[in-house]
């Protein structure tokens, strides 16, 4: 019976895993194609040309990008919770700045930071699929994931029509921060997946 408890627990902490894995995975998509019913409503309150906005769109991809670049190595040197703690911080921050962003260049600053974040996110969740599954399970929770991954971007925009029909475009960026908060909690609890002695050392 203590056993068959024990694979119970061992079960749900891995589901548990998968779950918190395919959110964080998302973080990139639903930043980018949740807002973009709201371009219009913002392209008025901010008063500012389209191209211009559209500067939310390129600097979050050009820093998410420089995000996974950075962060992936310090995972791999410092551990995953600590690195995945940090950048799920830097995200719900930066969510919560852009949602009570008073310019148009504070929101694309907020939204600079808040691609780093989803950077760190996106390269340690998939360094955690690395860390705690091998073989064919590592490639079936891997197409699971990107999978999610190509659902999100059809999902995101739904979601944003829904929140810019009954609320404003701030409400859009407190949906990101609230997802993010509870993957912040999810973290908190999580494991270390690397240990000390499987880490890069510095030369």
């Amino acid at each position: 019976m203590n056993s068959g408890l024990l694979r119970e627990q061992r079960y749900l902490k891995k589901t548990g895993l998968v779950m918190l894995i395919t959110v964080l995975n998302m973080t990139a998509p639903l930043s980018t194609d949740m807002y973009l019913p709201s371009v219009p409503t913002m392209l008025k309150y901010f008063a500012v040309s389209e191209r211009v906005l559209n500067l939310t769109l390129v600097g979050f991809f050009f820093f998410f990008a420089v995000g996974m670049l950075l962060f992936g190595p310090l995972s791999d040197r410092f551990g995953r919770k600590p690195v995945l703690i940090a950048g799920l911080s830097v995200y719900a921050g930066a969510s919560l700045h852009c949602a009570g962003a008073t310019s148009i260049w504070l929101l694309i600053l907020f939204r600079v930071l808040q691609a780093l974040g989803a950077g760190c996110v996106v390269s340690v969740s998939t360094a955690l699929v690395k860390d705690s599954f091998a073989g064919r399970l590592r490639g079936t929770i891997l197409a699971t994931i990107q999978s999610m991954s190509v659902v999100a971007p059809i999902v995101a925009p739904i979601i944003g029509a829904l929140i810019a029909q009954y609320a404003s475009w701030r409400a859009t960026f407190l949906v990101l921060a609230g997802i993010s908060l509870l993957s912040l909690t999810a973290a908190l609890l999580l494991q270390e997946t690397l240990p000390p002695e499987a880490r890069l050392r510095e030369a």
